[in-house]
């Protein structure tokens, strides 16, 4: 071999620290994009959604190889309804994290929102499948949603059951568990297990609302008129207060 000469010596010099100068603005960049979608997870959870848009979209520009900022971006649309949005960028999260466990829930949940109801099996499955998952009553509710969806309430009744024996306290579990149970003509079961959930979140209206219902088919009126009026004293304003006076307006009338 020959000796390398000046010249040569200066083009290789060049080219490293051009090679550098890529380097650190891909790294710079990084850092930004990680700041503006922290920032925007921050703002999408505080209920700031223009903000939290406008942030997880400069970082997806910014670093478009990042399956957090697709993840959030997911659970914008899917706030905003924009269901085929929220599943195109959950699946772009998992093409880029494909062992990411909550977003194939999140992704479950978004086929369920849209109606289809088989893929949405056929993803808490998978996920049901991932033993090493540290929120598995996730997907088995997902499960029990999407078959009572389906009008398949012995299925659905297994996977809310199959939840709540992981997880006792998980509230929506029980209610929808209490749901099923009105749908199938079983009252005083949707009672019981509507009261524990009651006993567990004592402040939550909507289980104060499906127990007057509850009530209400178990032609329990007086404790039914109760349960609606705590619903119209704990969310005084909402379009649900306004339900159960409607609700307890038609009762008293009778």
């Amino acid at each position: 071999m020959g000796r390398i000469r000046k010249s040569e010596w200066i083009v290789l010099f060049l080219l490293m620290g051009l090679f550098a100068c890529v380097s650190d603005e891909a790294f710079t960049n990084k850092k930004k994009a990680e700041a503006l979608r922290r920032l925007g997870e921050a703002y999408l959870a505080e209920g700031k959604d223009a903000a939290a848009f406008k942030e997880l979209s400069e970082a997806q520009k910014l670093d478009p190889s990042d399956a957090n900022v697709y993840f959030a971006l997911g659970c914008f649309y899917f706030k905003k309804e924009k269901y085929d949005l929220s599943i195109e960028n959950y699946q772009k999260c998992l093409e880029i994290e494909p062992t990411y466990a909550p977003v194939r829930n999140n992704l479950g949940l978004a086929y369920l929102a849209k109606g289809d109801y088989d893929t949405a099996i056929a993803q808490f499955k998978e996920l049901n499948d991932n033993y090493i998952y540290v929120t598995p009553h996730f997907p088995l509710y997902g499960l029990g949603r999407a078959y009572f969806l389906k009008k398949n309430y012995q299925e659905a009744e297994e996977y809310y059951k199959k939840a709540l024996k992981i997880e006792p306290q998980y509230i929506p579990a029980m209610l929808e568990l209490g749901r099923l149970y009105l749908e199938t003509g079983r009252p005083e079961e949707a009672v019981t297990i509507i009261l524990k959930a009651i006993d567990i979140s004592p402040t939550q209206a909507e289980l104060h609302f499906e127990l007057a219902k509850a009530y209400s088919a178990a032609n329990q009126m007086k404790k039914a008129f109760r349960s609606l009026e705590k619903v119209i004293e704990l969310r005084p304003n909402s379009p649900l207060a306004q339900e159960a006076k409607d609700l307890l307006l038609k009762g008293k009338k009778k």
